[in-house]
């Protein structure tokens, strides 16, 4: 999923959630600025719940780390 979305894991978490088909539509119907724009616009309650705190443990992980 991850080589599929150019290693965008936000996009591969929705899609092992909600489908491939699904996010390859949301990502054409919506216009995002940003990947963290299109988690928060993840229409689905499930689908949401479980890619939001992921991507929010990740970017946490990022700045804590990323400081040498």
């Amino acid at each position: 999923m991850v080589d599929h979305y150019d290693g965008q894991v936000e996009y591969a978490l929705a899609a092992y959630n909600a489908g491939e088909d699904r996010v390859d539509d949301w990502r054409k119907q919506g216009n995002f600025k940003d990947v963290e724009e299109f988690v928060e616009s993840i229409p689905f309650t499930e689908t949401a719940s479980t890619c939001r705190p992921s991507c929010a443990n990740a970017m946490m992980y990022k700045l804590l780390y990323s400081k040498g």
